[in-house]
């Protein structure tokens, strides 16, 4: 792929998987600027939580959803939180509405919202057990093997 920064941000052209089929097209399009960093939140559970702040956030389909994205919202104000889960406070390269990002690397959450609490990213890691290696897993659409690599790509360049 061409794209230097696989950080699992869209292009402003806005989130590939819903405008093209095409794996060649996405990876033309996922080479486009990207727009700037924003401060924006993710609900789930308290368990995907703390996964997420070792692993990253996959795409909602990779994990049994219907998105080929991850959603968030732009206020915390925003989300509805129920009894048992967490509102992840990510800062990255993000769309506006809800569908969000790509992929969300683990570096771009910045803690969470534990009902009125807040932890960070470092006390969330601390404090969680190893996370599954096989947590997430790619869906079957056409585009997955490219997640797949963007994912592969970031992991690689931080080691």
């Amino acid at each position: 792929m061409s794209d230097s920064r696989p950080d699992g941000s869209f292009p402003r052209a806005g989130p590939v998987p819903y405008l093209l089929d095409d794996e060649a097209e996405a990876r033309e399009t996922l080479a486009g600027p990207r727009g700037a960093s924003v401060r924006w939140f993710h609900a789930t559970d308290v368990e995907a939580g703390f996964i997420a702040v070792q692993q990253g956030l996959a795409p909602s389909c990779w994990r049994g959803g219907d998105c080929c994205a991850v959603c968030g919202h732009a206020g915390l104000e925003d989300v509805h939180v129920h009894q048992g889960r967490c509102v992840l406070e990510i800062l990255s390269p993000a769309l506006p509405g809800q569908v969000k990002a790509w992929w969300v690397p683990p570096s771009f959450i910045q803690g969470a919202w534990l009902e009125d609490v807040f932890m960070t990213a470092d006390e969330m890691r601390a404090a969680a057990p190893p996370a599954p290696a096989d947590n997430a897993r790619p869906c079957n659409c056409g585009l997955s093997q490219l997640v797949e690599e963007q994912i592969g790509a970031w992991r690689q360049r931080r080691r």
